[in-house]
């Protein structure tokens, strides 16, 4: 079994940033208030598995003023969490998206397929490339500003559920969907009963998991998002979701990102260093 967020072995398609915006199934629309981001998109070999820790991570910590590629929103309290799903080429749009990111990012879930052991690897690689604080997902644990959290592979699959002051992971134990665990669509579906509190992303990928969860959450009053045909390495699942009515924005990777910020935003930050980040459902 090939590990699909890699897509074919050995080799990755290229992202490219191009295309117009798309809307609700029509080309043309442009986003409203929302600040365009430069981003450094990668058109490169795709990493095997052996060189998950290989050179390119960097350590944490703050970068110097003005520098790197992230969105400055000046948020630090949100009105929405964010669930995303990839598959096939979906490692390198990851890192795109989370390369344009501020660290205090909304609360993030992702879903990739990709077999166990190399999303263990993968998730460990991007906590210590990126500023945000990546981690598997797991029965319990809290969604937060800053936090970006990947179902694990295995046996379950991973959804969201609302408690008090916030939302949370939940082991979702079910037979595969779509053939995989874990499954863009039972995330998605997870959040249905929240919707409005909710920004879904539909990333590549192959098939059509995720389709049907996003036009739900569409049509629960969530913000949805497709990747676009050109940024695509394959443009299977955005496609399948924009056939069911799903899509309500269709992006190149390179501008999701401020999308999402602008779309979770709900507070600009005082001057000079602000609060800890917190989520307000």
């Amino acid at each position: 079994m090939t590990a699909a967020g890699f897509g074919t072995p050995g080799r990755e398609s290229a992202i490219i940033p191009a295309g117009p915006v798309h809307q609700g199934g029509r080309t043309g629309g442009t986003l409203q208030d929302l600040a365009r981001i430069t981003a450094s998109v990668r058109s490169q070999a795709c990493r095997a598995a052996s060189s998950l820790d290989g050179p390119g991570a960097s350590p944490k910590g703050p970068l110097p003023s003005g520098q790197g590629g992230g969105v400055r929103t000046g948020a630090t309290d949100f009105n929405r969490i964010v669930l995303i799903g990839a598959s096939t080429g979906g490692g390198p749009a990851i890192e795109t998206l989370l390369h344009a990111l501020p660290t205090l990012c909304p609360p993030l879930v992702l879903v990739l397929h990709m077999p166990d052991p190399y999303l263990t690897r993968f998730t460990e690689r991007l906590d210590r490339k990126f500023r945000q604080e990546v981690r598997a997902a797991g029965n319990g644990v809290p969604l937060a500003p800053g936090r970006v959290l990947v179902a694990p592979g295995g046996q379950t699959h991973t959804g969201v559920r609302r408690v008090p002051g916030g939302f949370e992971c939940v082991e979702i134990h079910a037979p595969p969907r779509h053939g995989f665990y874990p499954s863009v669509d039972e995330l998605f579906l997870s959040g249905v009963g929240f919707a409005q509190s909710v920004v879904g992303v539909i990333m590549t990928g192959l098939g059509r998991d995720g389709a049907e969860g996003l036009r739900q959450l569409r049509a629960g009053g969530a913000i949805t998002i497709g990747q676009d045909k050109a940024s695509c390495a394959v443009y299977g699942m955005p496609r399948a979701a924009d056939a069911l009515g799903g899509v309500m924005h269709s992006l190149p990777v390179s501008e999701i990102s401020a999308a999402v910020c602008g779309f979770c935003a709900v507070k600009p930050a005082a001057a000079g260093p602000g609060p800890v980040g917190r989520f307000r459902p």
